[in-house]
C-alpha cells in the first residue's frame, strides 16, 4: 500500500504481485528500524571506528581499569578491597564479570559493549516509536548510535555507559506500563532497572524528577492508572534488585549492604568541595563535548516557543515533555556545578544527558519527519549516514578528525544555529530538513574522532590484550593478595603500565610513577612494605639491580620471584615479580621430628649468614599451642557460623590439629597478649602450620603489638607435605612491649592449622650504612573517580 495515498500499487504480471505480497508481509512481521540499529555498530567497526577500544591509549583513563579488574576476578577483589565504592557498583561489575568467565578476552569485549549498544539503542528506539513515530525514532536512533560521545561510553569498561542503557530501559518500562493494560509488569521492572541504574553511579539520583515526571505525564495522557499502586509495584521492583545484588555480593565474599561504601563516599563528597574540580578556564576550549548539549537547549528553546500554541494536541504535549526532561536535566548539571560540582567538565558525566538530549531531538524534527515520503525519508536517512560515516573513512593523514575536533566549538555552533533558523522561520520543509539534518550531522562528526581514532589506532586492541594478559600474570603469580606496582611513566609503554596498575585500583597499588626513584613526593603513593609482593613494569634489562639499591635505602631486601614478558604485537614490556623483606630475612627452617621449628638460617644485611636456634638458653617462647584442644586462643566470631573445632591425625598420625572456618572477614582467632622479656629492641621469630581446605583460601596470620596494632604479617617459610604450608616470619628490632598471634581469613574460607609459637631470640637488627629514608604519610586512596 502506497504510503501517502492509501491506494495499491499496479502490477502488471502475477509474478510481480506475489513478489510485492511477500514484501509487503515480510515488512510486516520485521521491523526495518530494529535491522537498521543492529547493522549499525558493526557498520562502524568494519571502517575502522575503534569505539570498542577507545580508551586503551588514554595515559589518564585509569576509571575503566579498575571495574575491568573486578570483572576478571571479582571475589578477590570485593576482599582485597572491601572498602571502595568502585566495587559496589555490582549492577554494571556482575553483567561484566559473567561475560569474562563464559568468553575469553579478545571475544568478551565485543559481546559485552556490543550487547551494551543494544541495549541502549534499541529501548531509545521503541520510545520514540510508540510516542511519536517509526521513522522519527529510526533517524534520530542513527543519529544517536553514531554520536562520536555516545559511542565512548558503550566501548569504555567505565559505569557511564550502563548508566545509559538503564536510564533508557526505566523509561521504556514506564512507557510501556503508562501505555498498556498490565501495567504492574512493567512497574517493577521500572523499579528494577531504576535501582540497577542508582547502583552503577549513585549520581544518577539526579534522572529521578525528570523519570517521575515522564511517568506522570504519560499515565495522565494515556490509561491512568493509580499513582499509589505505580508507586507500591515500582518500590517492588527496587526492593527485588537490591536482594538480588546483596544477595550476588554475599555469595562473591562482600557484604549484603554492597552499597554502604558508595553512599558514605557521596556523604563524605557533598559536605567538601570536590578535589576534581577545576576551574572553567582550565577546560572550556577541550569541552567539545558540550557543543551539541549547547545546542539542543537552544533548540528546546525555540521549539516549545513553535508549538506552544499548539499545546493542546496529546502527540504535541508529548514532544514539549521530551524539551522540558532534558532542560530540567541540563539544568541540575549546571547546577552541580555551580556548587562545587565537577560534572560539566568529564566526558563521562555529560554523557549521562546523551539519552534526553536525543528523545529531545527526535521530538523537533518529528513534524517534519512524519511528513515526509518514503522516497525522502529514506533520502534523510542515508544522507545523514553519510555525513556522519564519511569523516571515520577519511584517512587521517589528512587532519579532519583534529580539525574538526579543534574548530567543532565554532564551526558547528555556527552551522547549527543557521539550520534551526531556516527550520523553524523559513524556507519549505523539505529544504530545512536537509539543511538541519546536515548541521545536525556536522555537530555529531565525531568531535570525539581523536579518541576514536587515535594516531596509534593500532595498538589499541593488542594493547587491550596485553593489559589483560599483565592480569592474568599477576593472578597466576599472586593469586591472592594485594600486589604493588612500579614503573616509569615517560617510557614508551609508560601508559600500559599505568592501565595494568589500574586494574588494581591504582592509588591503592603503584608505589610511584617514577622508577626507581623512591625520594619524597606527593606522587608516593604507597610505601613499600615487607612481605608484599612487587610488580615492576618495564622494558629496562636492568631493573632488577636498581631496584634492590632503591629499596635498601628503605631498609629492604628484595627476592626474585618470577619473571614474565608480555608481548601481543608492537605492545611489549616485561613484568619482573618481587618478594620484599624485612633483614634479618629467613633462609631455611630446621625442624624437629615434630615438625616443630628448631632452629632457622637468616641472611643479614651485610650478606652474612648466622644461624639461630629456637631451643636452648638463648631462646624464650613466649607462646606455643598445638592446637589439640585450642584452649589457649581466644574465638572471635562476627557471623552467624564458624569457629575452631579439633580434628584427629593431621600433620602427621594421631596428632591433632585445629580446623578454623569463619563466616565474616572479621571472625578471627587470637592468643593471648605476651609481655617480651625486655622492653628495648629485640626480635621475635614466629610461626603456624596451615592447610587451606579443597577451594578456599588460606588464614593470614599476623603479630599485634599491645595498641592492637599490626607489626609483622607471615609469609611462606616451607611447604610441607599434603597441602601443609609454614607460614611465619622473623620480627626484628621491634620495641613493643606485648605481642600476640593473630589467625584470620576471607568469608567462607576453611583452613586447618597446627604447631603454632612465638619465640624470642637476641636482636638481630644492625645499623645501615647509610641512614633509611623516612617513610612518609601514605596515600590510601585513587586519583579516580
Amino acid at each position: 500500500m502506497d504510503r501517502k495515498s492509501g491506494t495499491q500499487p499496479r502490477a502488471s504480471g502475477s509474478k510481480l504481485q506475489s513478489l510485492l505480497s511477500f514484501s509487503l508481509a515480510l515488512n510486516s512481521h520485521i521491523d526495518l528500524g530494529l535491522v537498521v540499529i543492529l547493522a549499525l555498530p558493526w557498520a562502524l567497526l568494519s571502517i575502522g571506528s575503534n569505539w570498542i577500544f577507545a580508551y586503551v591509549m588514554g595515559s589518564n583513563v585509569i576509571d575503566p581499569w579498575f571495574y575491568f579488574g573486578f570483572f576478571l576476578s571479582l571475589r578477590n577483589h570485593l576482599r582485597i578491597f572491601p572498602a571502595t565504592y568502585y566495587g559496589s557498583r555490582l549492577s554494571w561489575i556482575l553483567p561484566g564479570h559473567l561475560v569474562y568467565q563464559v568468553f575469553s578476552p579478545a571475544i568478551a569485549p565485543y559481546v559485552l559493549h556490543i550487547g551494551l549498544y543494544y541495549t541502549s539503542m534499541i529501548p531509545f528506539y521503541l520510545i520514540l516509536k510508540h510516542i511519536i513515530g517509526r521513522d522519527t525514532a529510526l533517524l534520530t536512533a542513527v543519529l544517536m548510535g553514531s554520536y562520536g560521545y555516545f559511542l565512548l561510553p558503550m566501548g569504555s569498561d567505565y559505569v557511564d555507559g550502563p548508566g545509559i542503557a538503564y536510564f533508557l530501559l526505566t523509561t521504556l518500562a514506564l512507557t510501556n506500563a503508562a501505555r498498556l493494560q498490565r501495567s504492574w509488569v512493567w512497574l517493577v521492572l521500572g523499579g528494577v532497572f531504576y535501582g540497577a541504574m542508582v547502583y552503577t553511579n549513585l549520581f544518577l539520583v539526579l534522572f529521578t524528577l525528570p523519570l517521575l515526571l515522564f511517568y506522570i505525564t504519560a499515565n495522565y495522557e494515556q490509561l491512568q492508572h493509580s499513582l499509589k499502586r505505580s508507586f507500591l509495584f515500582f518500590a517492588l521492583g527496587l526492593l527485588a534488585i537490591s536482594v538480588l545484588l546483596g544477595t550476588a555480593s554475599e555469595i562473591y565474599g562482600g557484604d549484603f549492604l554492597f552499597y554502604a561504601p558508595s553512599i558514605r563516599a557521596a556523604s563524605e563528597l557533598a559536605t567538601q568541595v570536590n578535589p576534581y574540580r577545576l576551574p572553567f578556564r582550565a577546560w572550556r576550549d577541550q569541552a567539545t563535548w558540550l557543543v551539541l548539549p549547547c545546542l539542543v537547549v537552544s533548540g528546546c528553546i525555540v521549539f516549545l516557543r513553535t508549538v506552544w500554541n499548539s499545546r493542546s494536541d496529546c502527540k504535541t504535549r508529548f514532544l514539549m515533555l521530551f524539551q522540558f526532561i532534558f532542560l530540567i536535566s541540563a539544568a541540575m548539571f549546571v547546577s552541580f556545578q555551580m556548587k562545587n560540582g565537577a560534572v560539566l567538565q568529564y566526558t563521562y558525566y555529560v554523557s549521562f544527558l546523551i539519552p534526553a538530549m536525543f528523545l529531545a531531538i527526535g521530538a523537533q524534527l518529528a513534524p517534519t519527519i512524519e511528513r515526509l515520503s518514503s522516497q525522502q525519508f529514506a533520502l534523510a536517512v542515508c544522507s545523514a549516514l553519510a555525513i556522519l560515516l564519511l569523516p571515520r573513512v577519511v584517512p587521517a593523514s589528512l587532519g579532519l578528525a583534529s580539525f574538526l575536533s579543534s574548530h567543532a566549538p565554532w564551526l558547528v555552533a555556527s552551522l547549527a544555529l543557521m539550520g534551526t533558523a531556516v527550520l523553524f522561520f523559513g524556507g519549505t520543509r523539505k529544504t530545512a530538513l536537509m539543511l538541519s539534518l546536515a548541521c545536525l550531522a556536522l555537530a555529531l562528526v565525531n568531535v570525539a574522532a581523536g579518541d576514536l581514532r587515535g594516531r596509534d589506532a593500532r595498538m589499541f586492541g593488542p594493547g587491550f590484550q596485553a593489559i589483560a594478559k599483565s592480569f592474568q600474570a599477576v593472578r597466576s603469580v599472586e593469586p591472592s593478595v594485594k600486589v604493588l606496582f612500579w614503573y616509569r611513566l615517560d617510557e614508551p609503554m609508560g601508559s600500559f603500565y599505568r592501565s595494568v596498575a589500574s586494574t588494581y585500583l591504582w592509588g591503592y597499588s603503584v608505589v610511584n610513577e617514577r622508577f626507581p626513584s623512591l625520594e619524597k613526593g606527593p606522587d608516593l603513593l604507597q610505601i613499600p612494605r615487607a612481605n608484599m609482593p612487587l610488580v615492576i613494569l618495564t622494558n629496562d634489562q636492568d631493573a632488577f639491580p636498581r631496584a634492590e639499591t632503591a629499596l635498601r635505602q628503605f631498609g629492604l631486601g628484595a627476592q626474585l620471584i618470577a619473571e614474565r614478558r608480555i608481548e601481543e604485537g608492537p605492545v611489549a614490556w616485561n613484568m619482573i615479580f618481587v618478594q620484599l623483606h624485612n633483614w634479618p630475612y629467613v633462609e631455611d627452617v630446621q625442624l624437629t621430628s615434630a615438625a616443630w621449628p628448631a632452629n632457622i638460617r637468616v641472611l643479614l644485611e651485610s650478606q652474612d649468614q648466622k644461624d639461630i636456634p629456637l631451643v636452648g638458653p638463648e631462646a624464650h617462647t613466649l607462646f606455643q599451642s598445638d592446637l589439640s584442644a585450642g584452649t589457649e586462643w581466644a574465638i572471635n566470631r562476627y557471623g552467624n557460623s564458624g569457629g575452631l573445632s579439633i580434628e584427629a591425625s593431621c600433620l602427621a598420625m594421631n596428632d591433632n590439629c585445629g580446623r578454623y572456618s569463619s563466616a565474616d572477614p572479621r571472625d578471627h582467632l587470637a592468643s593471648p597478649l605476651y609481655s617480651l622479656s625486655k622492653e628495648d629492641a629485640t626480635s621475635v621469630f614466629f610461626s603456624i602450620w596451615v592447610k587451606p581446605a579443597p577451594g578456599t583460601e588460606g588464614a593470614t596470620v599476623i603479630l599485634q603489638n599491645e595498641q592492637f596494632e599490626t607489626v609483622a604479617v607471615s609469609r611462606e617459610l616451607m611447604t610441607g607435605k599434603d597441602g601443609w604450608v609454614l607460614r611465619g616470619d622473623l620480627l626484628s628490632g621491634q620495641k613493643a612491649k606485648q605481642l600476640r598471634m593473630v589467625v584470620s581469613q576471607p568469608r567462607g574460607s576453611v583452613s586447618f592449622l597446627d604447631k603454632a609459637e612465638m619465640i624470642q631470640v637476641p636482636d638481630l637488627s644492625i645499623s645501615p650504612a647509610k641512614p633509611r629514608v623516612e617513610p612518609v604519610t601514605q596515600n590510601t586512596g585513587p586519583i579516580g573517580k
